[in-house]
C-alpha cells in the first residue's frame, strides 16, 4: 500500500502529487498504531497493530531495545536520531478509482478536511 506524504506544501503518493480536491474514504476501523525502526532511512522493522484491536498492546519504547545512543544514527545536525518512531497509519480508499493508500501524521495545516463519518469511515477531501 503506497503512503500519502506531505512534502513541501504537496500531498504526494509515491512519486505523483494528489490534487487538490481529491476525495478519500477514511478506514478508521483500520487506524494503526505502533512504532517503526528505520535504518539507513529505510523501515526495517515495525509493531505495530490496530487501535481496535483490544489484544494489542503497544510495547514500551525500552522494550525495542537499540537504547544506547551511541550506536543512533544522527539527523543534520549531528545529534543522535531514535531508530524507533511512533506512529499512526490511516487506510484511505480513493473515492475515484478505489486504490488504496495509507497516510501517516501530517503536519496541522495539511490535514485533510473531513465531509461526513461514521463509526467506521470518514469521507475526505484535500
Amino acid at each position: 500500500m503506497r503512503l500519502l506524504k506531505f512534502v513541501k506544501g504537496q500531498f504526494l503518493s509515491g512519486d505523483n502529487e494528489v490534487p487538490a480536491g481529491r476525495e478519500f474514504i477514511a478506514h478508521a476501523n483500520q487506524l494503526a498504531h505502533g512504532y517503526t525502526k528505520f535504518v539507513g532511512g529505510k523501515v526495517a522493522e515495525q509493531r505495530m497493530g490496530l487501535v481496535a484491536d483490544p489484544t494489542f498492546v503497544l510495547p514500551e519504547r525500552a522494550d525495542l531495545g537499540d537504547t544506547d545512543q551511541s550506536t543512533w544514527e544522527t539527523d543534520h545536525n549531528s545529534k543522535p536520531r531514535d531508530p524507533w518512531t511512533r506512529q499512526y497509519y490511516l487506510p484511505l480508499e480513493d473515492n475515484e478509482t478505489g486504490g488504496l493508500i495509507r497516510s501517516s501524521p501530517a503536519p496541522r495545516a495539511a490535514t485533510p478536511q473531513s465531509e461526513s463519518c461514521s463509526l467506521s469511515t470518514c469521507a475526505m477531501h484535500i
